[in-house]
């Protein structure tokens, strides 16, 4: 009996993976390689952080730069400084 393979595009490079290892960020789905290199960006960025809220409503910081989105809760164990102030 053979297994079925489920298979996702990925957002950004748009081919076609097996779903078990694939990552789900916001609405989309990233392959390895992909998020491999976002977490390089975000890592190497000069961040410049503004208030925003996520696709599900989680009050956070974002950077145009890297496009990275951090929650206001994780900010502080991520950064050891607490998340700007919102105005």
């Amino acid at each position: 009996m053979s297994e079925t393979i489920e298979l996702q595009g990925c957002e950004h490079c748009n081919k076609e993976y097996d779903l078990e290892s694939m990552t789900r960020m916001g609405d989309g789905w990233f392959c390895e390689g992909c998020c491999a290199d976002f977490q390089a960006n975000f890592d190497a960025c000069d961040h410049l952080w503004s208030p925003a809220v996520d696709d599900m409503g989680d009050e956070g910081q974002h950077c145009p730069k890297c496009c990275g989105f951090v929650c206001d809760g994780n900010f502080e164990a991520l950064f050891g400084k607490p998340p700007p102030a919102r105005s």
